[in-house]
């Protein structure tokens, strides 16, 4: 006896097993090109940039310092964005930091981390300026060793002039700058030196 298959039976017809899966390629994409980690100087300056503006916003949310806080550790900033080269290793911290004073009358505060990642050695930062340089083609006045660069961030939002250049693979295609403007901390990321 032979069964016959009605239409209820027959299951997905070919142009909706197509349909699903070509969404499920569409969102496996999508989650690749998301998770994927960036290799390149661009993608690192725009990371650095936005760790900049995150340093001056918290700068100005928790306010100024104590002035006789300020007057022992000879400065003003309540944030700070540390780039810092690890030991033995081409990768290169960066955190933005938080001063955290102790109560009056101890004039005594100390940096807690706020937001840190890490660059993991293709791209690093390789050099800077102590100042907002716009101008192409000046290249660092400073090298990256394994010193720790410091650009201080104040209450009102100000934040120390630098330009950070970041490099991928040396040559000059694999360049991408950071310019930070003084007021309210604005940062810019640019590529090439």
């Amino acid at each position: 006896m032979r069964r016959r298959v009605t239409a209820a039976q027959g299951g997905f017809t070919l142009p909706e097993l197509m349909a699903i899966v070509a969404i499920i390629g569409i969102l496996s994409t999508g989650a690749v090109i998301t998770l994927r980690r960036p290799q390149d100087p661009g993608h690192g300056a725009i990371r650095m940039a936005n760790a900049v503006r995150e340093c001056a916003r918290v700068a100005l949310e928790r306010g100024p310092v104590r002035s006789d806080v300020a007057l022992a550790l000879g400065s003003a900033a309540r944030a700070r964005l540390v780039v810092k080269p690890l030991t033995g290793s081409t990768a290169q911290d960066v955190t933005v930091e938080v001063l955290e004073e102790e109560d009056a009358p101890s004039t005594a505060a100390s940096w807690g981390p706020v937001s840190r990642f890490r660059f993991s050695g293709a791209i690093r930062v390789a050099g800077y300026r102590t100042s907002g340089e716009l101008t192409r083609g000046l290249g660092p006045e400073v090298t990256v060793g394994t010193d720790e660069v410091v650009a201080e961030c104040r209450p009102n939002g100000s934040v120390d002039p630098m330009t950070y250049y970041l490099d991928g693979d040396g040559s000059a295609s694999e360049r991408a700058r950071v310019v930070v403007l003084p007021l309210r901390g604005e940062a810019v990321a640019m590529d090439g030196w």
